[in-house]
């Protein structure tokens, strides 16, 4: 898998303000490791064109900005730098749940905004497995959305802890 912008997704994820969006960002990339690594047990997934990995959490980060997220109209909206929009669109449309549909619409939104800076074209159908895969656990979006995602990292940070 061909990454891009390492360091900028590095240095955003140690800057993301607010314990809703580090929480998000943070179970983003638990969720791109688990399903990108030969090593890891969860199942691989990949990208049909270079990952541009600063969308990837910026987006997460956005999409838990505000809870409960605006309303996306039902149809993705034209333009940004991205491919397999189609079939992005035809797996929203097949999710059975209105509130993960509506989660993951309005994180496919951030995609393609924030795509129409990228170097390359982005395959927002795998962004969007990889999100979905992130909040398969409904947990999980409670656990953004009360920051404990983050508070529980930043303790285990703490070097007075070890």
């Amino acid at each position: 898998m061909q990454i891009l912008n390492p360091e900028k997704a590095s240095q955003f994820m140690d800057t993301v303000q607010g314990e809703r969006q580090r929480s998000a960002v943070l179970a983003i990339h638990l969720a791109w490791l688990d399903h990108s690594s030969s090593l890891s047990c969860g199942e691989r997934i990949e990208p049909k064109a270079p990952l541009d990995l600063p969308i990837l959490y910026q987006a997460t980060a956005a999409t838990f900005e505000e809870q409960p997220a605006p309303l996306p109209a039902e149809e993705l909206p034209p333009g940004g730098r991205v491919m397999n929009r189609q079939q992005a669109a035809e797996r929203l449309s097949s999710l059975p749940d209105a509130g993960t549909r509506l989660l993951a619409t309005a994180f496919a939104y951030q995609v393609i905004g924030l795509s129409t800076a990228a170097g390359s074209e982005q395959d927002l159908d795998y962004y969007l497995q990889l999100f979905l895969k992130c909040i398969t656990d409904t947990r999980v979006i409670g656990n953004i959305v009360s920051g404990a995602i983050a508070r529980h990292s930043d303790q285990l940070s703490d070097p007075d802890l070890w």
